[in-house]
């Protein structure tokens, strides 16, 4: 009998439980601080969607909101940083400063006071990283600890927002280097991820939920839903092209941060009343909500929601894109469906899941993210829109720092960045 082998065996146990119950204790802290920031943020944007929905004035405060988040972040010393900031600290296993949480908390919070277009998981991203990095810091974690503690207080801070612990989970270790997953970082950020959910809950956050009528699964419907991806990654694509596009143009021919975001902010207030409508502010969940209850989508919405989206996150003002990409996907599926004979609202939910994935770049995420909402009912549909918009969607995405290691259409390595031009060989 092999008695090293043995041994060995059960000092690996041993090991391997000392970890376990060592991480577990360090994302419950993650966690707890994560939910209670996720609380804050949320209901923080909650009343300011609500605030300036009942009270419309607050609309025309968005130039000088613009000028108070500038002011809050050079005041901060907290200018350039972004959701991408957060990836490279997790990629370079660097050190992000605490002051980029009151900054970017308060920048949402205006941004959505004064009916910004824009959403909060972004926020949430940069927050949750923040947080986890400097628990990881205040424990002398090393460099590799620190990443995973700064993954598991972004999944944290996702989970706590929307309700949405295995996505939060799935997403945050995939989505910063397409192609390589972070197994170890799995165990901190589900456990932060239901430790923050569960506060969450505890102060009445409800989750994202739709009841939607699933078609009974056939090849051609199948064939279907596989068209509506394929233009869904199409929109995905513009999305992020536009966002970016926006980004540099107004920073091109408006170089002052305080003249961009005023005379930005002055525009999109015109652009909104001449909408007329307040369907467009904040992060979409009107026309999201419009597009599972029945409640009237125009075949514009999901293009001037784009647009508006663009401009208030390229002028400077704070949010993020994830929710904006649910809302255009919901209301472009919900008009496209019925030209290929899908269900309205069954196109809305195929809409929203390819159009998070294919800008985010996401391929397993999108597809726990339906089962999260929409019930496992459609689970073969939705995983091949993810697959489907995953693929066609190229290499563009919501953020330039992430990587993409592998091409999405051959085995072989690329090593690039999000919106780097690459092209594919046959």
């Amino acid at each position: 009998m092999n008695w090293n082998y043995y041994r060995l065996n059960m000092k690996n146990l041993v090991t391997s439980v000392l970890v376990f119950i060592r991480w577990g204790l360090i994302a419950a802290v993650i966690g707890a601080v994560g939910g209670f920031l996720g609380v804050a943020l949320h209901y923080g944007v909650h009343y300011a969607d609500h605030l300036v929905q009942e009270h419309e004035f607050l609309l025309y405060l968005l130039p000088l909101a613009g000028l108070a988040i500038v002011a809050v972040y050079k005041g901060l010393k907290t200018q350039g940083l972004s959701t991408d900031t957060t990836f490279k600290a997790v990629q370079e296993s660097g050190e992000i400063t605490i002051r980029q949480i009151p900054a970017v908390l308060i920048g949402t919070v205006l941004t959505h006071l004064t009916g910004g277009s824009s959403g909060k998981e972004g926020a949430a991203l940069q927050i949750g990283g923040a947080a986890g990095n400097r628990i990881a810091v205040w424990l002398h974690l090393n460099e590799d600890d620190r990443r995973f503690a700064t993954m598991a207080g972004m999944a944290a801070l996702f989970a706590a927002v929307f309700g949405l612990p295995v996505t939060a989970t799935i997403f945050v270790t995939m989505v910063i280097s397409v192609g390589t997953y972070w197994y170890s970082a799995v165990y901190p950020a589900l456990a932060a991820s239901l430790v923050a959910d569960a506060i969450s809950e505890r102060f009445g956050i409800e989750s994202m939920r739709f009841a939607i009528r699933v078609p009974d699964v056939g090849l051609v419907m199948m064939l279907k839903v596989a068209v509506l991806a394929l233009l869904c990654a199409m929109i995905s694509t513009l999305m992020c092209d536009v966002i970016h596009e926006s980004h540099r143009q107004l920073k091109q021919f408006i170089k002052n941060d305080w003249l961009r975001i005023a005379v930005t902010g002055a525009l999109i207030v015109v652009l909104m009343k001449l909408t007329g409508s307040t369907r467009y502010y904040g992060s979409g969940e009107q026309l999201i909500r419009a597009a599972f209850d029945g409640g009237g989508i125009y075949w514009f919405d999901f293009l001037l929601k784009m647009l508006l989206t663009a401009l208030t996150l390229g002028a400077g003002f704070q949010g993020g894109e994830v929710m904006p990409s649910f809302a255009i996907g919901a209301s472009f599926g919900y008009i496209a469906a019925p030209f290929l004979g899908i269900d309205p609202a069954f196109g809305a939910a195929i809409g929203l899941v390819s159009v998070f994935g294919g800008a985010s770049n996401s391929l397993i995420a999108p597809i726990l993210l339906s089962i999260e909402i929409f019930g496992a009912g459609g689970l073969n549909y939705f995983a091949m829109a993810a697959i489907a918009s995953y693929i066609m969607s190229g290499y563009t995405g919501f953020y330039y720092s992430q990587q993409i290691l592998f091409s999405k259409l051959h085995p072989e390595r690329i090593e690039i960045h999000a919106n780097e031009e690459h092209e594919e060989g046959l």
